[in-house]
């Protein structure tokens, strides 16, 4: 009963996956530009030493970004923005390397830079937005970023195809040969974009992996019983 043991262990390995995924995207059903998570699963085919399938072991392997826009939120601030047609915002990370947000929620910090939450904002060619401190900042329709009334640079929007890695919160890279390329998007001055976590079907899908994650630990213990009566019924008395 060994491989069945290893088959509820690969099961509930999974759900637990899950259930981290559902947990950390309820946690976050108010944060704006959160895009939620939920491990991708496959199965795989184990074999016996001949060469022949003995048990399909189910396996999640990576976690799946939901890319679609968030709900409209209107806020009427000049530094909140919504880009529209799905496209994204460049941001600097620590690291040195770009990530891609939907956190519209801009500020000017007292250095002078734009940032999206707390990530400085990339512009058309990649340079972080500063502008002089104490200046007044205005977004325009098009991306264009004004300071005291005259245009200083214009916000990087892009558009990303393929599979996303979410590195942080709010902040996602392309991964898999995903192709990233700059977009003339459209700019919601005023919005937000919402989180696209869902709480009720975010609820209902942690019962469900709870379920499963229970049934698997069963399997386990039941395998684990068979095991042992197995053991004692051929030990010799």
């Amino acid at each position: 009963m060994a491989d069945s043991m290893y088959v509820g262990m690969n099961a509930a390995a999974a759900r637990l996956r899950d259930l981290d995924a559902v947990a950390d995207n309820l946690a976050n059903v108010e944060t704006p530009g959160f895009r939620a998570a939920r491990p991708i699963f496959q199965s795989v085919v184990a074999k016996a030493g001949d060469g022949t399938a003995s048990q399909v072991h189910v396996v999640a392997t990576e976690d799946g970004v939901n890319a679609r826009s968030g709900p409209a939120i209107e806020t009427g601030s000049p530094l909140d923005i919504r880009l529209g047609d799905g496209a994204w915002l460049a941001v600097g990370l620590e690291d040195g390397s770009t990530g891609y947000t939907r956190d519209g929620r801009l500020s000017v910090g007292v250095d002078g830079v734009v940032r999206a939450g707390s990530w400085p904002v990339k512009d058309d060619v990649g340079a972080d937005i500063v502008v002089p401190s104490g200046s007044t900042v205005q977004i325009r329709e098009r991306g264009e970023v004004y300071v005291d009334g005259q245009q200083h640079s214009t916000l990087g929007r892009y558009a990303i195809d393929g599979p996303l890695t979410r590195v942080r919160p709010t902040v996602v890279v392309g991964s898999g040969g995903a192709d990233v390329a700059p977009v003339d998007a459209p700019v919601q001055v005023g919005m937000r974009d919402g989180s696209t976590v869902g709480a009720v079907e975010s609820a209902v899908r942690m019962v469900t992996a709870q379920r499963a994650y229970d049934a698997a630990m069963q399997a386990i213990t039941t395998a684990r019983s068979i095991d042992t009566k197995a053991n004692e019924l051929g030990r010799i008395r």
